[in-house]
């Protein structure tokens, strides 16, 4: 049995990763491109989609390019790395565009503040964007929810103030 996969492009939110497209099956391998997406905010409704604004990585005019040329693939599902298989997502992306941009509201509010405080600011700013939404993805205890995405909250707030 031969698999057929071709690999699509570097991605330009991390230039060092490329897209892999199953061709047989339309699967997508997005690495981290397609967010965060927890099995446990996965419900009838669908998956929680949620930005990495990881240090030293946020590009969002980059990442909003390399979602594009994504769904301009047409793929069945996304595989995300850490997260597995996104199915569907052509209905679920403009969640994480959301994401993307309700993170780049919250540097961006932060810009002309004072810095002294700053860090504090961003990590509850993204602290309640994140637990906001995975509330309505889960009917985990909101202590539960902020044990899984305790390192998430860290990384992206750190992210959010290098970029700006």
């Amino acid at each position: 049995m031969t698999i057929l996969a071709k690999k699509v492009q570097k991605t330009a939110l991390w230039p060092r990763s490329y897209l892999i497209l199953l061709q047989s099956s339309g699967y997508l391998y997005t690495g981290d491109t397609f967010g965060l997406g927890y099995r446990q905010f996965r419900n009838a409704d669908g998956p929680l989609l949620l930005a990495t604004t990881t240090p030293v990585a946020f590009d969002p005019d980059a990442w909003f390019a390399s979602l594009e040329h994504m769904m301009a693939l047409n793929p069945t599902a996304c595989c995300v790395t850490h997260f597995g298989r996104i199915d569907r997502p052509l209905e679920c992306v403009d969640m994480l565009r959301g994401s993307i941009q309700a993170h780049v509201d919250i540097a961006l509010a932060e810009e002309e503040r004072n810095e002294e405080g700053r860090d504090d600011r961003l990590r509850d700013a993204v602290e309640g964007l994140l637990i906001g939404a995975a509330r309505g993805h889960s009917d985990l205890p909101e202590s539960e929810i902020r044990e899984i995405l305790a390192s998430d909250i860290e990384l992206n707030a750190q992210g959010l103030a290098i970029w700006l």
